[in-house]
């Protein structure tokens, strides 16, 4: 709802556009990590030939949208993420747990709103820490990681899962092998993301949709019900 409030209403109301989210690299490559991860937080390592096969599986679930060069990329930034695990013996404390946050309104009115958490680690000093990969081939911006709600809610929703804070999250960004950090104040900041959420439940529940016009309408598949295209939401 905060990147386009029309897109989420076709997306989640009558209209019901396609809610199968197209495959990308990011989505792809996560599948093979997130499976690395759950395997060497149950004691075991996967090593290079079992990342391959795991690759290999994907792109054939995937044809239609693989390229050799999307294989051979996809596989290169696998085996970077595999020294940079093995360099640096990461090790995992828990990978994609759900969690829920009950949110009161109202007298009569209170909001649930549900969550995946992603990949945590544990580092040296036994200190829990988030864990996020960026495979594109320009260094993040610092100000967006601080600023990335998603990070905030995964520190919110460990807090709540396992009663323990996360201090701090990790972006490594894979081709360039450089780590970004990334803190969240949860005594000044969970207050402050409760009431996004708040917010943006309220305007769902009395029917608030408009359009969030940028550069990505173009290729958006509302495009045919969105106002910035001259159209009407049904």
């Amino acid at each position: 709802y905060m990147k386009c409030p029309i897109y989420y209403g076709l997306k989640y109301g009558k209209t019901k556009l396609n809610a199968d989210k197209p495959p990308t690299m990011r989505r792809l490559l996560n599948r093979v990590v997130r499976s690395f991860c759950i395997t060497l937080m149950n004691g075991r390592v996967m090593g290079m030939d079992h990342i391959k096969t795991k690759w290999n599986m994907v792109c054939k679930e995937n044809l239609d949208y693989m390229t050799n060069e999307r294989i051979r990329n996809g596989i290169n930034l696998l085996y970077l993420f595999y020294q940079w695990a093995a360099d640096n013996e990461i090790q995992i404390a828990d990978v994609g747990t759900s969690y829920s946050i009950l949110i009161p309104d109202t007298k009569d009115v209170r909001y649930q709103f549900t969550g995946t958490l992603g990949i945590t680690m544990v580092n040296q000093k036994d200190q829990f820490q988030g864990l996020y990969l960026d495979y594109g081939p320009k260094l993040p911006d610092k100000a967006d990681i601080d600023q990335d709600f998603k990070v905030t809610l995964d520190h919110i929703g460990f807090q709540k899962s396992f009663h323990k804070e996360r201090v701090n999250t990790c972006f490594h960004h894979v081709k360039r092998d450089r780590d970004f950090y990334t803190y969240r104040d949860l005594a000044t900041e969970k207050s402050r993301a409760i009431q996004i959420i708040r917010n943006v439940a309220r305007s769902i529940r009395h029917n608030i949709w408009y359009p969030h016009n940028t550069p990505f309408c173009k290729t958006c598949e509302a495009r045919e019900f969105c106002s910035v295209f001259g159209s009407e939401m049904p």
